[in-house]
């Protein structure tokens, strides 16, 4: 092994592994509910069209998406980004079923 690979603990890559996993499923579940959300919220609230509803929470959801990862491996804490997600996904999924 490399000299800069020894000094990496097992617990640092378990929590860098987590981040990726989070990054990956939970930015993509999040994103579904924030493009469901819109997508039902918008012609109610802007008065635009089913259709224009759908492909503006659609475009959105591409943008979201990559901030949501960037914020994922740019915070310091990873039970913060856990707890943040999590909550995030339950006021999501509560206004999906209101």
């Amino acid at each position: 092994m490399s000299e800069k690979t020894t000094g990496v603990s097992a617990r640092y890559r378990w929590e860098v592994a987590g981040r990726f996993v989070l990054a990956g499923v939970g930015g993509y579940g999040l994103t579904a509910l924030l493009s469901t959300v819109l997508a039902l919220a918008l012609p109610w609230i802007a008065g635009v069209s089913r259709a224009e509803g759908v492909l503006i929470a659609s475009l959105l959801s591409f943008t979201f998406y990559t901030l949501y990862v960037l914020w994922v491996f740019a915070t310091c804490s990873a039970w913060r980004v856990w707890c943040w997600s999590a909550a995030a996904a339950l006021g999501l999924y509560a206004a999906v079923l209101w």
